[in-house]
């Protein structure tokens, strides 16, 4: 099938390596729908979404639509005429009226071998349960969330240092052979093979609330540590010194003992390069990389040093 017209619906980095693959393809003809500009950053100015930023200056219009279910946007897609939607990181959800106008119908690369983590937040989620693999799926669209049936999986080990950043940028980059081979079958006029999910076995993955950012310490260390990898580099999981917030970036747990060190209790490592936090069960958290509230991210000596009362404060 020559001409293949494809409409990309994404809005964050997740796909962007999917997106330059589709872009490197000349039978396609591409068009795009991403999120509005939002305000970001501490100067709360508005940003295009890494979609819309990665496609500034290419020759492909970007449509930003608020609400892709709206009868007015529904008309403006029909219009598209698209033979295939590829859905990616894009934050709304497709109502029937959307889902039917793709001619082969609406698919979506999702970051979990499927039927686990199911929803908004499958990378951080399979951090937080302590997975030792995940992956990522092709599959269709359905009205249910994550629930169509499947395409094709890939599969990879969770590293035990791993942060959310870099297993999503290698997620990101396993999902390029999947859907290499989906666009070359429908090229070639073959309809993908489907298998269902076992609903049975699906685990949901919902949206991180803020308050999961906030650290506790009365958990042993592995446990914290995978809340500091689940959520680094964005959003960032913190606690305070006082009334400061201590943004930690990473981590690693240590099996030696926190050696009196009290539960959120600050030490420092003896050779000086990491700060210690007590955690439950006499285990200990050490942190690298760590920014302080109104300052740059660095290493944690870099703040042991310039702020040496740290060490033997209690973090809340």
């Amino acid at each position: 099938m020559s001409g293949l017209s494809v409409l990309y619906l994404g809005s964050g980095e997740f796909g962007l390596p999917c997106l330059e693959r589709i872009l490197a393809r000349p039978e396609l003809r591409l068009h795009v729908v991403t999120q509005p500009d939002r305000p970001a950053g501490r100067g709360k100015k508005s940003r295009p979404t890494p979609v819309a930023d990665f496609l500034a200056g290419k020759r492909v219009a970007v449509k930003k639509i608020p609400n892709v279910n709206d009868p007015r946007a529904v008309e403006e897609l029909t219009g598209v005429h698209a033979d295939l939607f590829l859905v990616c990181d894009f934050g709304q959800i497709l109502k029937p009226s959307v889902l039917g106008l793709a001619k082969l119908g609406p698919y979506n690369i999702h970051g979990s071998v499927l039927p686990a983590w199911r929803g908004a937040a499958p990378i951080q989620r399979a951090i937080l349960n302590g997975d030792r693999t995940t992956g990522v799926t092709l599959l269709r669209v359905t009205e249910r969330c994550d629930a169509g049936p499947i395409v094709s999986t890939a599969e990879t080990p969770i590293g035990p240092d791993e942060t959310f950043g870099a297993l999503r940028a290698r997620l990101a980059e396993m999902a390029v052979p999947l859907l290499d081979a989906f666009l070359d079958d429908i090229g070639r006029g073959h309809a993908p093979a489907l298998r269902p999910q076992d609903d049975a076995r699906a685990t949901m993955a919902p949206k991180i609330k803020k308050e999961e950012l906030h650290l506790s310490f009365d958990q042993p260390a592995e446990i914290v540590a995978r809340r500091v990898r689940a959520f680094s580099p964005e959003p960032g999981a913190f606690a305070f010194w006082g009334n400061a917030r201590l943004k930690i970036l990473t981590v690693s747990a240590r099996p030696e003992s926190a050696g009196g060190i009290p539960v959120a209790g600050v030490g420092r490592s003896a050779a000086g390069r990491f700060l210690t936090i007590g955690c439950s069960e006499s285990t200990l958290l050490h942190v690298d990389q760590i920014q302080l509230e109104g300052k740059r991210a660095g290493p944690a000596r870099e703040l042991l040093n310039g702020h040496p009362g740290l060490v033997g404060s209690v973090l809340t």
